[in-house]
């Protein structure tokens, strides 16, 4: 996303390091790992290979690569109201005023 500035986790929600295509690895819910299983977007159609799981806490101020974007790197910052039953529990910050 071009003008990505930031990315929001929520510090108490549960992700997941899944295994995906092309040697990815998605941090996501659980739950959306499921999903996307069944999207073809797994190493393994149908199957879900978690590497590890942990709280968004203990993310919070890792440096990430924003492809495409102004900004090559952005960081991540708690968002207390995200839901961890809907979407990947990732939200992405870009600014209507972005570059």
């Amino acid at each position: 996303m071009y003008g990505q500035t930031s990315c929001f986790l929520l510090p108490t929600g549960e992700y997941s390091a899944v295994e995906m295509k092309n040697d990815e690895v998605f941090i996501c819910s659980e739950r959306s790992a499921q999903n996307m299983a069944f999207q073809g977007l797994t190493k393994e159609d149908e199957k879900v290979n978690i590497i590890d799981t942990f709280k968004g806490e203990e993310m919070m101020g890792l440096a990430l690569e924003a492809p495409h974007a102004v900004h090559k790197t952005v960081y991540t910052l708690p968002m207390m109201t995200i839901s961890m039953k809907k979407g990947t529990g990732v939200v992405t910050c870009v600014p209507s005023d972005s570059p």
